[in-house]
């Protein structure tokens, strides 16, 4: 059984609509599909009901941008770390996280005019509408990939990887934070909503040092399996994940771009073992909840 649990459509920054990503993932064989957007579960709606239409479970979960601090760094000005954390949910649970989506729209909407801002200045204009298009569907969550693209199209740069390594990446001149809850936020966020949370691509973002004041948290798991870590990254945390009695978890981190933008779907396939662990710990938080609700 083919199991992938990080996917995005257009409603964050992939390039499929919720409808014909959850399509292309049945073609692709895939029997357990998540759909991870970024700061957004609004595409979930329409990607159950095509699921269900064609068979296919589709997980709902989001990708929230975060931070975490290193305990283990030296200098406390690099300290903290950039942290995506992926939470998983039960179907049940998706209108209580809608008015906490909102304030982290309208977050990412003031920080795309820094940004456009910042490009202006730095010789590299673009438009609001070379990001967002003429007609911004109001659910979409925007970020610096759309503003990437939208510097290739422009001629400014030659493609998305040298958009982040000149401009958008973190240090950059063009790069703009934004106001962001730190991982124990998110857990108590997940917590609430009766979810699962779970490191996104720890390798990429060098969170190994922080797995341990992590789990401390509230992280409930590591997403071991992604198309960005090698095999010798994917084993070392497997180990860890063991070691700390995380849950292991894995998928395509699929966009349906060019190759930085993660693997094809189902290019990166949660071994069984591991999944159904997972779909046992969401069933113990939602048994959880329900019970406390009847308190």
């Amino acid at each position: 059984m083919t199991v992938d649990l990080h996917t995005h459509t257009t409603i964050s920054d992939g390039k499929l609509d919720p409808r014909d990503l959850v399509r292309a993932a049945a073609r692709a064989g895939i029997r357990v599909l998540a759909v991870t957007d970024h700061d957004t579960t609004e595409a979930m709606e329409e990607c159950l009901d095509e699921g269900r239409k064609l068979g296919l479970q589709v997980v709902p979960g989001i990708e929230i941008s975060s931070f975490t601090h290193d305990p283990a760094a030296k200098d406390p000005a690099h300290a903290e770390r950039n942290l995506h954390v992926l939470a998983y949910f039960s179907p049940e649970r998706l209108s209580a996280i809608f008015e906490w989506q909102n304030e982290r729209r309208a977050a990412r909407e003031e920080r795309l005019d820094r940004m456009i801002e910042r490009l202006a200045e730095l010789g590299a204009p673009l438009r609001r509408e070379d990001v967002t298009g003429k007609t911004l569907d109001p659910r979409r969550s925007i970020g610096r990939a759309h503003v990437a693209r939208a510097l290739v199209a422009r001629g400014h740069v030659a493609d998305q990887r040298e958009a982040f390594e000149r401009f958008l990446g973190m240090g950059k001149p063009a790069y703009v934070d934004y106001p962001r809850p730190s991982a124990g936020e998110v857990c108590a966020l997940v917590r609430r909503l009766a979810g699962v949370a779970v490191v996104a691509h720890p390798g990429l973002d060098d969170l190994e040092p922080c797995l341990e004041s992590l789990k401390e948290c509230g992280i409930a798991g590591v997403e071991v399996f992604h198309p960005d870590h090698s095999q010798e990254t994917m084993q070392r945390f497997l180990s860890r994940a063991r070691a700390l009695d995380l849950l292991a978890t894995g998928g395509s981190d699929f966009h349906a771009g060019q190759k930085s933008e993660g693997g094809a779907l189902g290019s990166v396939s949660l071994p069984g073992e591991h999944w159904l662990r997972l779909e046992e710990a969401l069933a113990r938080v939602a048994k959880a909840e329900g019970a406390g609700e009847k308190r």
